[in-house]
């Protein structure tokens, strides 16, 4: 009869007060064994505040044959107090007087609840998540809604990178204690070896985020843990392990561990579409031929280096290049070879100037680098140092495209024109003064710098 309800039951003889059995749905929800709950009074399993009205239930079950009894608190195997309703009704046991009390809230119905938990999860997600546009934000917001749907202490995502942990972030309410985070580094491990993925924590960086919305009081140890694999993208060679950790032993039941499995989907998905979005929004930002950024990301940065420079008195110079003869050189070569003069020129100017510099191809054969923080002399001395080394260089040009085929040499030269940008001015009109500069520089026989009119 216990093993064919769907609700923990607990037997309780009517006499002494102590258990006389349970069915292993009482000790999946509070944790105590079935031969150990035997024969231990039922004063051990009631909250101390709470005994008496367990102890007025049992009276009106022996009275009345049947009772209820909400909102009551029973202690968990790791002393956890857990809120829930008592059914009691009178019951035999091996021809003995006995109560049974069902523990309601952990029935069938509560995984139609997690059901509904999880639809609501998805539903909110699908709505909020479009408008977010930093996937540390994506995942805040994914976390905090499984939070409203699941109880737990902490939750740890770990980035596997070519087969290397290269990030650990944990959330949890409060700053995790001495040795918990360790714990969970070697509980990922563990999974991510059980996943035939060998790791080394060398360059590991951790990353704490405690959030209220977390449940709070984690202790020490680990009491439970649901430890499940995140694809987050195979062909960039990115995995991720999702471990979820609550205090109490069992803390987690089938119904937590499928939507858990939906929540570690949602991840993964969630990731996916913000990586394939920002791919989408570089390669809207980005040449195809050189890879270096092209004028709609020009315009985008300079209007912002514009209106920081004018905020922050700070100063930005530009340079504008063209290629010397580029069409002859297309006429006499093919565009082909065009195409590789591009791709180098646009590798040498980018090893060239600083990480902070944007060097971006302006349109045909013409590069625009911009120089924060920089003044019109010293933007003048980059340039003349650029002029002269591709001057002095010699671009090798395979005839064949088979390996190990004879190349051509091809020299050529580049003119240049430099400015700054004047205190409230507007982007066009700055590149309108470089470009000037540029043709001024064309006109003068080629292979020079020109500076704008002052």
């Amino acid at each position: 009869m216990l093993e064919e309800s769907h609700d923990p039951i607990f037997l309780v003889d009517a006499d002494s007060g102590k258990v006389l059995d349970a069915n292993a749905r009482f000790s999946g929800f509070l944790g105590w064994p079935r031969e150990r709950v035997r024969g231990m009074p039922i004063g051990l399993l009631v909250g101390e505040e709470d005994w008496d009205r367990v102890a007025a239930l049992a009276d009106m079950v022996l009275g009345e044959g049947a009772g209820r009894l909400e909102k009551v608190s029973l202690r968990h195997s790791s002393e956890e107090l857990v809120l829930c309703d008592l059914v009691g009704r009178l019951a035999l046991f091996r021809d003995r007087e006995a109560v049974q009390f069902a523990i309601e809230g952990a029935s069938p119905g509560e995984s139609e609840g997690m059901s509904d938990r999880a639809a609501t999860f998805f539903q909110d997600l699908s709505q909020t998540l479009p408008l977010l546009l930093d996937f540390d934000q994506v995942l805040d917001r994914i976390v905090e809604r499984f939070a409203q749907a699941i109880e737990f202490h902490a939750f740890a995502l770990s980035l596997v990178e070519k087969g290397e942990l290269k990030r650990l972030t944990l959330y949890c309410a409060e700053e995790p204690p001495d040795g918990f985070l360790t714990d969970v580094q070697e509980r990922v491990m563990e999974a991510l070896l059980k996943l035939g993925v060998q790791v080394s924590p060398t360059s590991l960086q951790y990353s704490i985020r405690e959030r209220s919305w977390i449940h709070p009081g984690f202790s020490r140890a680990v009491g439970s843990e649901l430890i499940l694999p995140i694809p987050l993208g195979g062909a960039q060679g990115v995995q991720g392990i999702g471990g979820l950790f609550h205090q109490r032993p069992q803390a987690f039941r089938t119904e937590e561990t499928a939507l858990f499995s939906t929540f570690v989907g949602g991840i993964a998905s969630s990731y996916l579409i913000y990586h394939s979005y920002r791919e989408i929004e570089a390669q809207s930002y980005t040449d195809p031929l050189t890879g270096l950024a092209n004028r709609r990301r020009l315009f985008k940065e300079l209007e912002h280096l514009v209106d920081s420079s004018r905020e922050e008195d700070r100063l930005l110079s530009m340079l504008l290049i063209d290629i010397d003869h580029f069409k002859r050189l297309n006429d006499l070569h093919g565009h082909k070879v065009g195409d590789e003069v591009l791709r180098q020129l646009a590798d040498f100017f980018s090893r060239g100037v600083r990480d902070t510099d944007l060097v971006t191809r302006y349109g045909g054969e013409e590069f625009l680098i911009l120089l924060p923080r920089t003044d019109i002399k010293v933007a003048a001395e980059i340039g003349e140092r650029l002029r002269s080394e591709v001057e002095a260089m010699e671009i090798r040009i395979p005839l064949e495209p088979a390996q190990n085929s004879p190349s051509a040499g091809i020299r050529l030269t580049i003119s240049l024109g430099i400015g700054s940008v004047r205190p409230g001015e507007d982007p066009d009109s700055a590149i309108r003064r470089v470009d000037e500069a540029m043709y001024r520089a064309k006109e003068g026989g080629r292979n020079r710098v020109a500076l704008e009119d002052s």
